[in-house]
């Protein structure tokens, strides 16, 4: 179940890599498969029954916190205090029982570690470390919904000059969408309300007003 876990862990950063629908669900399975972990070592009788309890409680608890951090929702700082009480009884279980190393404890401390990386980084630098692209190079192409995230990041740290050029860039792409012609009806609309939105941002920015992100429609068409 650790493994398994792990390697929907991995999916779910390859697919938030390449923009890829699915990344939540991906994101999700990882700890739910912990859960049934927490049910199966609670079950099962064995000498190394805690610390394989431990163990998994300490990776539910980490998969917990990455899905809320990396999905960018509530709570992700409160889980990961209990991620840290969490894989410090499993550390102390561990040593108290003089437990033989394990490629399944080696799983829940790397990903400990992994927590631990994601949650001392800004903001800002946790959504440009998964982008493969520099939103700063206008010859990259950058989905429009994660400019609009690292945008606000560099907002609320203070960084407007950064955060109103993303923008910037934005206003002027979804500009020339909105002046295509041979596009459909529905994609249209959807590039006339984006384009609302990113100019909305763009005053917010000037006035030091934009306290609340509102995103973006997801669909990124380039221009041909």
């Amino acid at each position: 179940m650790k493994v398994t876990s792990f390697v929907f862990l991995v999916l779910a950063l390859t697919f938030k890599l390449l923009h890829w629908p699915g990344v939540s669900i991906l994101f999700l399975l990882s700890p739910i498969f912990l859960f049934i972990d927490v049910i199966r070592c609670l079950i099962k009788e064995d000498g190394e029954k805690s610390v394989s309890l431990f163990a998994s409680i300490g990776m539910l608890f980490s998969s917990i916190f990455l899905f809320l951090r990396f999905l960018h929702w509530q709570g992700w700082y409160f889980f990961f205090f209990i991620t840290l009480i969490a894989n410090a009884l499993f550390v102390f279980q561990f040593f108290k029982k003089k437990t033989a190393y394990n490629l399944k404890y080696v799983f829940t401390v790397v990903l400990f570690l992994f927590a631990v990386f994601n949650f001392s980084i800004k903001s800002s630098t946790f959504k440009l470390f998964y982008l493969i692209e520099d939103p700063f190079n206008t010859t990259e192409h950058v989905p429009h919904f994660e400019l609009q995230k690292i945008a606000y990041a560099y907002y609320k740290e203070g960084d407007f000059k950064k955060s109103k050029a993303l923008i910037q860039r934005n206003v002027y792409h979804l500009t020339e969408l909105v002046n295509q012609s041979d596009v459909s009806d529905a994609e249209h609309q959807i590039d006339v309300e984006n384009l609302k939105i990113s100019q909305s941002d763009l005053q917010a920015i000037k006035n030091r007003t934009w306290n609340e992100l509102i995103p973006l429609i997801r669909e990124d068409r380039t221009i041909e």
